[in-house]
């Protein structure tokens, strides 16, 4: 049984997202900011990022967005950790680029500062490496910047998709968390210059209905929708005894 996080299907597959009662999942713990993954959160991830980037026969996104059905359900946590395990994975270059304008906090999970970032990098000239932050090693991360009004207008420019496509050919593998579906636009409009979405659902919160909401308005815009990860499952009996199934 698979204990931390499911991916509800394989990539490529149609999402059955209200069988969330069928999640073989249980809990994930958010860990302290700037700190790396460690144990069974560790191994949960992991199973995520082999599931999405690392299946034989299968062709890895390029760039990847996350996004919570409804704010909360940890979709920033979700982007910061697969980007640190996958960047231990592959030779190139990781970026995880926070488009939540919202409420940037992908900067406080990396420990880098927002000096500068994705709203700086639209609305200004230079390389895309000049507003980014090295991490360390291969991971790197585009911060939300200090230019965030008008959110909505600044990802659905042009200048948005130039950036996306300069990322594309900047680094390896590209991770982007947005805000969350429910509130508005801005994550269809970031996930139009993606390669597929990734919806994270909080149990016993996110509620059923709002779940087939969002995953109808992207299948009916033409958006990839790659899967849904459940958040914080918990049991009516001890964890030890799922361990044994």
């Amino acid at each position: 049984m698979s204990r931390y996080f499911e991916l509800l299907q394989r990539a490529g597959q149609q999402a059955d997202l209200l069988s969330l009662d069928e999640i073989e999942a249980p809990v994930i713990r958010e860990c302290q900011p700037n700190s790396r993954l460690r144990g069974k959160s560790h191994d949960g991830v992991q199973r995520l990022v082999n599931r999405l980037f690392l299946m034989p026969g299968t062709e890895r996104p390029k760039v990847l967005v996350f996004a919570a059905a409804q704010s909360g359900d940890g979709a920033t946590w979700l982007t910061a950790h697969t980007a640190e395990i996958i960047s231990d994975k592959i030779e190139g270059d990781v970026c995880a680029v926070d488009a939540n304008f919202y409420s940037p906090a992908l900067h406080e999970l990396l420990g880098v500062d927002n000096k500068a970032g994705l709203s700086d990098a639209i609305l200004e000239n230079g390389p895309i490496s000049n507003f980014a932050a090295q991490v360390q090693g291969n991971l790197w991360c585009l911060p939300a910047g200090t230019r965030m009004r008008g959110g909505e207008r600044l990802v659905q420019s042009e200048r948005f998709g130039a950036r996306i496509a300069e990322m594309r050919s900047r680094f390896e593998c590209v991770l982007i968390d947005t805000p969350a579906l429910a509130m508005d636009g801005q994550a269809a409009s970031v996930a139009r210059c993606s390669d597929g979405v990734v919806m994270v659902v909080r149990a016993e919160s996110t509620r059923r209905d709002l779940v087939r909401s969002v995953a109808r308005d992207l299948q009916s815009s033409n958006l990839r929708l790659l899967g849904a990860v459940l958040n914080d499952r918990s049991y009516p009996v001890p964890e030890s005894v799922y361990s044994l199934i």
